[in-house]
């Protein structure tokens, strides 16, 4: 299934995986991933300096993997990691792909996909990675979410989840830093559910795809018009990016521009 840089062969990735003496592993077959045995770690977790050539085959989570395992497919923890030419594809169970934790992580993936994760394609917690080639779709949370200090680089990416790169601590003072190149950083705003604001950092090529209505005079995305307007101030402007409807509470006070972006339908209720 797999080989080192010795050229020595492996039943399995997991027992080269468990071998420290391979430096580097070389799949020479699919892989099929089992959840880890513990919460919150992985299928296959890595410690130590470790470069995994893919060599363009897939490890896919098992179609029995359990939600209660709450594992990651590949959990990394520390060491100098390298990824190439490899897909990793999860399920709705599975938590993400690829779970980045600690500050000595450090995580190189060239020519990577991660596909249908539970949660998202890459977490990153306090760890650093840096991604040319990267390649998601269809992750529950989104593509890669970055936090606690964490570092993430990432060029020539193509993530078509709608939440692509977002952090909860990208704009604050010795938080997490984010170069993305090709993606605009924008804060979004969203109703956490609680009464409380939810708001995050997010890199985006597509603002539209984060909610109803922008306020380009504060770089902000709301999850609805009505919040946008709300929270507007004078010489604000709010412009609708997705289709909505306005509330009939809702109201656009003295001061602030409604727009509305071609493309974009906004339906006003009768008697507005």
């Amino acid at each position: 299934a797999a080989k080192d840089q010795s050229g020595k062969l492996y039943r399995s990735f997991a027992d080269a995986l468990n071998d420290t003496s391979a430096t580097e592993i070389t799949l020479l077959k699919d892989v099929t991933a089992k959840p880890g045995t513990t919460v919150n770690t992985g299928a296959f977790n890595i410690d130590r300096d470790l470069t995994i050539h893919g060599n363009g085959h897939t490890v896919k989570a098992s179609a029995d993997w359990s939600a209660s395992a709450k594992s990651h497919i590949f959990n990394i923890t520390s060491g100098k990691v390298a990824m190439k030419g490899l897909t990793i594809i999860g399920n709705e169970n599975t938590k993400h792909g690829v779970n980045v934790y600690g500050k000595d992580a450090d995580v190189a993936l060239s020519d990577v996909t991660i596909q249908n994760c539970g949660t998202a394609a890459i977490v990153i917690n306090a760890g650093t990675v840096t991604a040319d080639g990267l390649t998601t779709s269809g992750n529950a949370w989104g593509a890669v979410n970055v936090d606690n200090g964490g570092t993430f680089t990432v060029s020539d990416a193509k993530l078509s989840e709608d939440a692509q790169i977002w952090s909860e601590d990208a704009s604050s003072e010795n938080g997490s830093t984010i170069t993305a190149e090709g993606f605009d950083a924008v804060t979004v705003n969203a109703d956490s559910g609680n009464g409380q604001a939810d708001i995050k950092t997010h890199y985006t090529t597509d603002k539209s795809k984060l909610g109803e209505a922008y306020n380009e005079s504060t770089n902000t995305v709301y999850d609805t018009v009505e919040r946008a307007l709300d929270a507007a101030q004078t010489g604000e402007t709010v412009q609708v990016q997705a289709d909505a409807t306005l509330d009939n509470g809702a109201d656009v006070k003295d001061g602030v521009s409604l727009t509305v972006q071609e493309g974009a339908t906004l339906t006003i209720p009768d008697g507005k």
